[in-house]
Protein backbone atom coordinates (compact mmCIF):
# COMPACT_ATOMS: atom_id res chain seq x y z
CA UNK A 1 0.00 0.00 0.00
CA UNK A 2 1.27 3.44 -0.90
CA UNK A 3 1.59 5.92 1.96
CA UNK A 4 -1.28 8.39 1.69
CA UNK A 5 0.85 11.27 3.03
CA UNK A 6 3.35 10.75 0.25
CA UNK A 7 0.54 10.65 -2.31
CA UNK A 8 -1.28 13.77 -1.05
CA UNK A 9 0.15 16.03 -3.80
CA UNK A 10 -0.92 13.55 -6.50
CA UNK A 11 -4.39 13.19 -4.98
CA UNK A 12 -4.71 16.99 -4.86
CA UNK A 13 -3.68 17.28 -8.52
CA UNK A 14 -6.19 14.63 -9.59
CA UNK A 15 -8.97 16.49 -7.77
CA UNK A 16 -7.85 19.84 -9.18
CA UNK A 17 -7.98 18.55 -12.76
CA UNK A 18 -11.23 16.68 -12.06
CA UNK A 19 -12.82 19.89 -10.82
CA UNK A 20 -11.80 21.66 -14.02
CA UNK A 21 -13.41 18.89 -16.10
CA UNK A 22 -16.50 19.10 -13.89
CA UNK A 23 -16.72 22.88 -14.34
CA UNK A 24 -16.31 22.43 -18.10
CA UNK A 25 -19.01 19.76 -18.11
CA UNK A 26 -21.50 21.95 -16.26
CA UNK A 27 -20.72 24.90 -18.55
CA UNK A 28 -21.16 22.60 -21.56
CA UNK A 29 -24.64 21.61 -20.39
CA UNK A 30 -25.71 25.24 -20.07
CA UNK A 31 -24.17 25.98 -23.46
CA UNK A 32 -25.91 22.97 -25.06
CA UNK A 33 -22.65 21.33 -26.07
CA UNK A 34 -23.70 17.75 -26.68
CA UNK A 35 -21.96 15.24 -26.53
CA UNK A 36 -19.02 17.23 -25.17
CA UNK A 37 -20.72 17.70 -21.79
CA UNK A 38 -20.91 13.93 -21.30
CA UNK A 39 -17.25 13.47 -22.19
CA UNK A 40 -16.27 16.21 -19.74
CA UNK A 41 -18.31 14.63 -16.95
CA UNK A 42 -16.88 11.19 -17.76
CA UNK A 43 -13.35 12.57 -17.39
CA UNK A 44 -14.27 14.50 -14.25
CA UNK A 45 -15.66 11.47 -12.43
CA UNK A 46 -12.79 9.27 -13.66
CA UNK A 47 -10.26 11.76 -12.29
CA UNK A 48 -12.07 12.19 -8.95
CA UNK A 49 -12.21 8.42 -8.46
CA UNK A 50 -8.59 7.91 -9.50
CA UNK A 51 -7.65 10.79 -7.20
CA UNK A 52 -9.07 8.82 -4.32
CA UNK A 53 -7.55 5.55 -5.53
CA UNK A 54 -4.04 6.95 -6.12
CA UNK A 55 -3.29 6.64 -2.40
CA UNK A 56 -3.75 2.86 -2.50
CA UNK A 57 -3.00 1.84 -6.10
CA UNK A 58 0.21 2.22 -8.05
CA UNK A 59 0.40 4.35 -11.17
CA UNK A 60 0.51 1.15 -13.23
CA UNK A 61 -2.64 -0.14 -11.52
CA UNK A 62 -4.44 3.16 -12.19
CA UNK A 63 -3.37 3.08 -15.84
CA UNK A 64 -4.60 -0.51 -16.15
CA UNK A 65 -8.08 0.74 -15.27
CA UNK A 66 -7.79 2.88 -18.40
CA UNK A 67 -10.83 5.07 -19.15
CA UNK A 68 -13.26 2.30 -18.19
CA UNK A 69 -15.35 4.25 -15.73
CA UNK A 70 -17.31 1.19 -14.67
CA UNK A 71 -14.08 -0.58 -13.63
CA UNK A 72 -12.74 2.48 -11.81
CA UNK A 73 -16.09 2.77 -10.01
CA UNK A 74 -16.04 -0.90 -8.99
CA UNK A 75 -12.53 -0.51 -7.54
CA UNK A 76 -13.62 2.61 -5.66
CA UNK A 77 -16.70 0.85 -4.24
CA UNK A 78 -14.57 -2.16 -3.28
CA UNK A 79 -12.20 0.04 -1.30
CA UNK A 80 -14.96 2.07 0.35
CA UNK A 81 -17.10 -0.99 1.10
CA UNK A 82 -20.31 0.99 1.44
CA UNK A 83 -23.36 -0.64 -0.19
CA UNK A 84 -25.19 2.71 -0.32
CA UNK A 85 -22.89 3.77 -3.19
CA UNK A 86 -24.89 1.47 -5.46
CA UNK A 87 -27.39 4.32 -5.92
CA UNK A 88 -24.83 5.82 -8.33
CA UNK A 89 -24.35 2.67 -10.43
CA UNK A 90 -26.81 3.88 -13.10
CA UNK A 91 -25.14 7.31 -13.19
CA UNK A 92 -21.75 5.68 -13.74
CA UNK A 93 -23.15 3.38 -16.44
CA UNK A 94 -24.73 6.36 -18.19
CA UNK A 95 -21.49 8.36 -18.11
CA UNK A 96 -19.37 5.39 -19.12
CA UNK A 97 -21.23 5.17 -22.42
CA UNK A 98 -19.85 8.59 -23.43
CA UNK A 99 -16.38 7.07 -23.86
CA UNK A 100 -17.79 5.29 -26.94
CA UNK A 101 -18.49 8.63 -28.62
CA UNK A 102 -15.33 10.41 -27.61
CA UNK A 103 -14.55 10.29 -31.33
CA UNK A 104 -17.30 10.83 -33.94
CA UNK A 105 -17.05 7.51 -35.83
CA UNK A 106 -19.65 5.82 -33.59
CA UNK A 107 -22.06 8.74 -33.95
CA UNK A 108 -21.71 8.78 -37.75
CA UNK A 109 -22.11 4.99 -37.99
CA UNK A 110 -25.04 4.52 -35.60
CA UNK A 111 -26.50 7.96 -34.93
CA UNK A 112 -27.20 9.39 -31.52
CA UNK A 113 -30.06 10.57 -29.37
CA UNK A 114 -29.48 12.55 -26.22
CA UNK A 115 -31.46 13.86 -23.31
CA UNK A 116 -29.87 16.45 -21.07
CA UNK A 117 -31.58 17.61 -17.91
CA UNK A 118 -31.35 18.04 -14.19
CA UNK A 119 -33.54 15.12 -13.10
CA UNK A 120 -33.81 11.65 -14.59
CA UNK A 121 -37.43 11.19 -15.67
CA UNK A 122 -39.39 8.48 -13.86
CA UNK A 123 -39.12 5.09 -15.59
CA UNK A 124 -42.72 5.28 -16.77
CA UNK A 125 -42.06 8.70 -18.32
CA UNK A 126 -38.90 7.71 -20.17
CA UNK A 127 -39.03 7.75 -23.93
CA UNK A 128 -39.37 4.66 -26.05
CA UNK A 129 -36.18 3.01 -27.24
CA UNK A 130 -34.97 4.91 -30.29
CA UNK A 131 -33.19 3.12 -33.12
CA UNK A 132 -30.12 5.23 -32.37
CA UNK A 133 -28.04 4.80 -29.20
CA UNK A 134 -29.08 7.19 -26.44
CA UNK A 135 -26.61 9.23 -24.40
CA UNK A 136 -28.18 11.07 -21.49
CA UNK A 137 -26.97 13.45 -18.79
CA UNK A 138 -28.77 14.18 -15.52
CA UNK A 139 -26.87 16.87 -13.68
CA UNK A 140 -28.40 16.39 -10.21
CA UNK A 141 -27.09 12.82 -10.19
CA UNK A 142 -23.62 13.92 -11.20
CA UNK A 143 -23.63 16.77 -8.67
CA UNK A 144 -24.64 14.37 -5.89
CA UNK A 145 -21.94 11.90 -6.93
CA UNK A 146 -19.28 14.61 -6.85
CA UNK A 147 -20.47 15.66 -3.39
CA UNK A 148 -20.19 12.09 -2.09
CA UNK A 149 -16.71 11.61 -3.58
CA UNK A 150 -15.50 14.78 -1.86
CA UNK A 151 -17.03 13.65 1.45
CA UNK A 152 -15.44 10.20 1.25
CA UNK A 153 -12.10 11.74 0.26
CA UNK A 154 -12.13 14.16 3.21
CA UNK A 155 -11.30 17.07 0.92
CA UNK A 156 -12.72 20.58 0.95
CA UNK A 157 -14.21 21.29 -2.50
CA UNK A 158 -13.73 25.03 -2.08
CA UNK A 159 -9.96 24.61 -1.91
CA UNK A 160 -10.07 23.51 -5.56
CA UNK A 161 -11.80 26.65 -6.81
CA UNK A 162 -10.17 29.36 -4.70
CA UNK A 163 -8.19 30.65 -7.69
CA UNK A 164 -11.18 30.61 -10.05
CA UNK A 165 -13.21 33.68 -10.93
CA UNK A 166 -16.73 34.25 -9.57
CA UNK A 167 -18.09 33.69 -13.06
CA UNK A 168 -16.37 30.31 -13.33
CA UNK A 169 -17.58 29.20 -9.90
CA UNK A 170 -21.09 30.37 -10.81
CA UNK A 171 -21.37 27.40 -13.19
CA UNK A 172 -20.70 25.07 -10.26
CA UNK A 173 -23.48 26.66 -8.23
CA UNK A 174 -26.14 27.26 -10.88
CA UNK A 175 -29.03 24.81 -10.48
CA UNK A 176 -26.86 22.65 -8.20
CA UNK A 177 -28.84 21.17 -5.31
CA UNK A 178 -25.68 20.35 -3.39
CA UNK A 179 -24.11 23.05 -1.23
CA UNK A 180 -20.47 22.00 -1.55
CA UNK A 181 -19.53 25.03 -3.65
CA UNK A 182 -21.02 27.62 -1.29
Amino acid sequence: MIGSDAMAPLKHEYFLIATQYYMAGRFSVFAGLIPVCGNQFHHAIEMYLKGYLCTSLSTDQLRALSHKLDQVWEEFKKQISDPSLAIFDQTIATLDRFEKIRYPEEIVAKGMQSQIGFERPPSSASRTSPPEPSFDIYMNEIDSLVEVIFQISNLNPLSFVKMRSRKEVAYLKESNKTTIWS
